[in-house]
């Protein structure tokens, strides 16, 4: 600021902080709750430096009808959740859906045109960056191989080729890899999990199949991580067999590698990178007599396995994949955990937040509306956690709800 014919840095008065240019108090300031930048978001305030309620409502207004099984995708760079396709309440197949964004808490429905997908269940997406990759999925017991890319600025759809595409199968793994989009394993309409990692170029429209030497044996249900070079997978099942190996696959040499196994047998495990690790907690194990589901975990630096502490842990749980629990890294070393089935089988609605740096716990309180979201469309983006629909009991929902760490 000017004063005196001088340009002088402002200075505060406490609790005032400064805030780009501007005294805050960081108390209450939703806009810097806490600390300078930190925006509490639509529908909520700040209080004791703190953004609350911690979970908030997502409009209903303009969102997509109520649905299980959706195709999802973060568009971080955006701050903005796709939500496609799906099941109604009678279980018919969608095509439809919209886009959630985070900072004003409104839908913009996604366009339909000559080249959308049909109607489908569990189809896999991921944002490039410009567009979302939409692919595979079921119609009854039809499995898909086929899939678009939807622009959301244009609100156009663009056929993804065919010729060369993997097995049609639902729930793929798939993750941008900045280059291509990387697509992994799957089930067949029977439940089966299904082998192979394939590559798509969206600006060639190819697919190249990936090399099989080392790779995973066919597998469900496995924690998987994108390192910014490296697909790492660990665990997972196959019929009552389970898993504690892990593996590596890098796009850019196109090979696998066996890796030190993780934590003991078992899938549905969560975890994700947290640009450090992959972190790999709880998880479940059956058959052989009573089902273990467990409270513990390991991180894993890409050579050696850690024990994660189990101080502050949340209760045992697992993450049978698309149905059930959230892991999504909410900042560098932070890992959002939450949700997932208890040793019960009855759907959980708290977690927790694993941090790498300083190897502790912090609770995650229970989201509000009660409902289990099981088969849920989730996101994580403009720093919220983004849960929208899924089953609640015998119905079908349309509620969505938004966590900020």
């Amino acid at each position: 600021m000017c004063s005196g014919n001088k340009c002088v840095t402002p200075t505060c008065t406490a609790p005032e902080v400064l805030c780009a240019g501007v005294c805050v108090n960081p108390s209450s300031d939703a806009k810097n709750c806490g600390g300078c930048g930190n925006d509490c978001g639509v529908g909520r305030s700040c209080a004791s430096g703190t953004c609350t309620p911690a979970w908030a409502p997502v409009s209903s207004a303009g969102a997509p009808t109520a649905r299980s099984r959706a195709a999802y995708a973060s568009l971080s760079s955006v701050g903005q959740v796709f939500v496609w396709g799906g099941l109604d309440g009678a279980s018919t197949p969608l095509d439809d859906g919209a886009i959630y964004d985070v900072a004003t808490n409104a839908w913009v429905a996604v366009a339909k045109d000559a080249s959308t997908p049909s109607a489908r269940e569990l189809a896999s997406a991921v944002w490039t960056g410009d567009r979302v990759f939409v692919w595979g999925g079921g119609n009854g017991t039809a499995d898909l191989g086929t899939g678009a890319l939807y622009d959301p600025v244009a609100k156009s759809w663009q056929p993804v080729a065919t010729a060369g595409a993997p097995s049609p199968r639902r729930a793929a793994y798939v993750v941008w890899t900045g280059a291509v989009v990387l697509v992994w394993s799957g089930l067949n309409a029977a439940g089966a999990a299904l082998t192979g990692a394939f590559r798509y170029d969206p600006q060639t429209d190819k697919w190249t199949t990936g090399a099989t030497a080392s790779e995973p044996s066919a597998r469900s249900n496995a924690t998987t991580g994108w390192s910014g070079s490296d697909f790492l997978v660990y665990g997972g099942k196959q019929g009552n067999t389970h898993f504690n190996q892990a593996y590596r696959y890098r796009p850019s040499n196109d090979a696998w590698a066996v890796l030190p196994n993780g934590p003991s047998q078992r899938f549905g495990a969560f975890g994700t990178w947290d640009g450090s690790y992959l972190v790999a907690w709880a998880g479940r194990k059956e058959g052989g007599g009573a089902p273990a589901t467990y409270d513990d975990g390991k991180r894993f630096d890409g050579s050696v396995w850690v024990n994660l502490p189990n101080t502050g842990v949340p209760t045992a749980r697992y993450a049978p994949h698309r149905e059930a629990g959230f892991s999504a890294r909410v900042a560098n070393g932070a890992t959002l955990m939450v949700g997932g089935r208890s040793p019960s089988t009855a759907a959980l609605k708290d977690g927790g937040i694993y941090r790498s740096g300083t190897n502790s716990w912090s609770p995650v309180p229970a989201w509000p509306s009660g409902e289990d979201h099981l088969w849920a469309a989730w996101g994580f983006a403009g720093g919220e956690l983004v849960v929208f629909g899924g089953s609640n009991g015998s119905a079908t929902t349309a509620t969505g709800e938004r966590f900020r760490p």
